[in-house]
């Protein structure tokens, strides 16, 4: 039901689109708001920027599944002219942001033979591993998820600044097609008004009261006016094959705008439209999250250059025996603590360059980014200038 309730209002639009079409429905009346409505909800290039915010909260959500309880089970069957072995059991295991892993794991085992004395084993074992160096704390271990949070939010900002974009570009196309609509019926009364005015100049002219002078010149107007009425009707033609288009109708789909109002402007300071700007802007609010992530590189670079140090402890429950009831027993018992360091390149020449790279990301966002961020704003404030040239206040 839930899926119907999506489906619905798709299916009606498209069924409107296309009996509009069907039908060469001309002239369908739509305010701006309605315009702006259809183009959020059908706008193609709008959708993809949905579907791509919807493939990067998949991948977070894949991302988040390293912390996550893991179950493995485990089991092997083998046979042979000697000895037939049997080994089942499970492990649960997790990790954590600060680098450490905890792993339960429960095994039973059966080898039978004709030649040698049947073995049976059951254990029981915990296993704790935690990495000291590089490895170690939240910066490291959680960077895949938070890599996988910053595409999300970036994705999300991306999909607000299109639907801005969109509709902009939605008031834009709704006012030049209604100035074309007026141009092309006021173009019509000029060129009705040169017919009759070439009519009555020809009469004249048989009168003998105008001159061919006279005719052709107004001739030639005439002509000039019906070249221009078909040079705006063709622009009506495109920019309404495009207007369709933007709100995710076929071309052929034919739109009138109606005569909207005049929106009222609140006057405001530079300064103080410099500060909307950078609590509101989404493209700024980019950058700094930009500066951001550059900044947490730069950190886990440097913690890359350290060694892959690990301890790790175990503490196993077990029982043997010949006999199958031997195995469950668990009465004796095993630890171990130890060391582990992983075997790295002592140049440590792919980390280097790491860290060279992402100083220079960090120092270039500090640079144009966060450290000039009213010269930033100010670059891409465009004051409107009144009829003196200068800005208005």
């Amino acid at each position: 039901m839930a899926m119907m309730a999506r489906m619905r209002p798709r299916f009606v639009l498209t069924l409107v689109a296309l009996c509009m079409a069907a039908s060469g429905f001309a002239g369908q009346e739509i305010d701006v708001e309605g315009a702006i409505d259809l183009a959020l909800r059908q706008n193609r290039s709008l959708k993809l920027a949905v579907l791509t915010l919807e493939g990067r909260e998949v991948a977070l959500d894949s991302a988040r599944t390293a912390f996550a309880v893991s179950i493995q089970p485990d089991g092997e069957w083998s046979t042979s002219d000697e000895r037939d072995r049997l080994r089942f059991g499970a492990g649960v295991s997790r990790k954590n942001t600060w680098g450490s892993e905890a792993e339960v794991s429960g095994s039973a085992e059966s080898v039978t033979s004709d030649k040698y004395e049947d073995y049976h084993r059951g254990s029981a074992r915990l296993r704790l591993t935690q990495s000291l160096l590089r490895q170690f704390g939240p910066l490291v271990n959680r960077e895949p998820v938070t890599a996988a949070e910053s595409r999300v939010t970036a994705a999300r900002r991306e999909l607000e600044l299109r639907k801005i974009d969109l509709v902009v570009r939605v008031v834009e196309m709704f006012e030049e097609l209604f100035l074309l609509q007026r141009q092309v019926r006021f173009q019509v009364q000029t060129l009705d008004r040169l017919e009759k005015l070439l009519r009555l100049t020809r009469g004249r002219e048989r009168q003998g009261r105008a001159s061919r002078v006279d005719v052709l010149r107004v001739d030639l107007q005439h002509g000039e006016a019906q070249s221009r009425l078909g040079g705006t009707r063709e622009r009506l033609s495109s920019v309404r094959a495009e207007f369709a288009d933007l709100l995710g109708f076929d071309p052929d789909v034919v739109f009138t705008p109606v005569a909207a109002g005049i929106p009222e402007m609140e006057d405001l300071a530079e300064d103080v439209a410099v500060g909307v700007a950078v609590e509101n802007r989404l493209d700024y609010a980019q950058v700094m999250q930009d500066c951001e992530d550059a900044a947490r590189g730069v950190r886990i670079a440097r913690r890359n250059l350290l060694p892959d140090l690990k301890v790790i402890g175990s503490y196993e429950r077990y029982s043997e025996g010949s006999a199958f009831s031997d195995a469950g027993t668990l009465d004796q018992d095993s630890w171990f603590v130890g060391l582990s360091l992983a075997a790295d390149d002592l140049l440590r020449r792919n980390e280097r360059a790491a860290l060279k790279q992402g100083e220079f990301l960090s120092n270039k966002y500090l640079r144009y980014g966060k450290g000039g961020r009213e010269v930033w704003i100010q670059a891409t404030y465009t004051p409107v200038l009144g009829e003196d040239g200068r800005p208005c206040q």
